[in-house]
């Protein structure tokens, strides 16, 4: 156990002032005192222990033996251990945990790393810098590194876009994305596993209560002004709908179709989509005739007699049945 305690202090303990282990030992006091202290003061020493970290790290990843452990294949991947450490300082939460800007900004950052020892350069018998300018070639190998590290931060920032508008519309993981050449569904899903269809059977518990069970003259009167109706039981149906962002971008139709009993609902989806059109779930509702016999009613003649009695009375109601959500060019409805 001392040999162990031993190796670990010979490895931790700076063999000088100037040495990459200092600025790591400074960050570590930095982060412990940062504890026991409040804001503003705990910013401020956080602050300094980021920056020491950083000088740390850049330093001992340029040593000489660990640069060349770091490199795979002619690629020196120091840069981006030091640029990762660079963003989250820049762009991460006070906790030091990853944010989406930290994903972005981490390659153009990187090659930025990468690209400094190429200007300044240091002298080994002043240990001073000197400040050079790249050769051609290098500066053709800059230029290419900084563009590729950038289009590797517009590819963050896709993941990250496509991301928000997953969580802001739900609908979009039921599209079609098989024609994109940017988006691979793993998992395909049929487009009417989506919020329409949530969407219509709430219209159609709206309308079965509108219509089942009332005189057929009040269900025909209701259909005749199926243009003042409608707009009515989209607003009660939006009203249960969760409260995202997704839903005001439904709108919810209905028409008669084929005859005058037919009710086809409609709902429409108006968000981004991989059609350009958009797309609608379809569902078709059937309301039909039906009696119910009721009790028969009381005759009272005014008479000492037991009162009379008519037959059972019949009357004429509406009845609502409704077939499963469908795209408008499917087999189902």
């Amino acid at each position: 156990m001392r040999e162990i305690f031993q190796l670990v202090r010979n490895r931790i303990q700076p063999p000088d002032w100037a040495s990459w282990q200092t600025l790591v030992a400074l960050s570590a006091f930095s982060a412990i005192v940062a504890g026991m202290t409040s804001y503003p003061v705990q910013n401020i020493i956080a602050f300094f222990g980021w920056v020491f970290l950083i000088l740390g790290v850049w330093w001992f990843t340029y040593e000489e033996g660990v640069k060349k452990k770091l490199t795979f294949n002619g690629l020196f991947v120091g840069p981006w251990i030091v640029g990762a450490l660079i963003s989250i300082w820049l762009f991460g939460s006070w906790q030091g945990s990853p944010t989406p800007a930290s994903f972005i900004s981490w390659p153009v950052i990187s090659s930025i790393v990468w690209s400094i020892p190429r200007f300044v350069k240091t002298n080994p018998k002043t240990v001073t810098p000197n400040y050079t300018v790249p050769t051609p070639a290098g500066r053709q190998d800059i230029i290419l590194l900084l563009l590729s590290n950038l289009i590797l931060s517009c590819w963050f920032q896709f993941y990250f876009l496509l991301q928000d508008w997953l969580v802001d519309y739900p609908n979009l993981r039921a599209d079609d994305f098989s024609r994109s050449a940017f988006v691979l569904q793993v998992q395909p899903q049929n487009r009417v596993d989506s919020r329409g269809v949530e969407v219509l059977n709430l219209a159609e518990q709206a309308l079965k209560k509108r219509l089942e069970g009332r005189p057929w003259a009040e269900v025909e009167r209701w259909l005749d002004d199926l243009d003042q109706e409608m707009p009515i039981l989209a607003d009660e149906v939006k009203k249960q709908l969760p409260q995202a962002i997704e839903n005001r971008l439904w709108d919810l139709k209905g028409t008669i179709v084929s005859d005058r009993y037919t009710l086809q609902l409609q709902a429409i989806w108006q968000g981004p989509s991989a059609r350009p059109t958009g797309y609608a779930v379809i569902k078709s509702c059937q309301i039909t005739q039906t009696r119910k016999i009721g009790p028969p009613a009381q005759l009272d003649f005014k008479s000492s007699d037991s009162p009379a009695v008519s037959a059972p009375v019949s009357r004429s109601i509406g009845a609502v049945s409704c077939g499963e959500a469908a795209l408008p060019n499917s087999d189902g409805g």
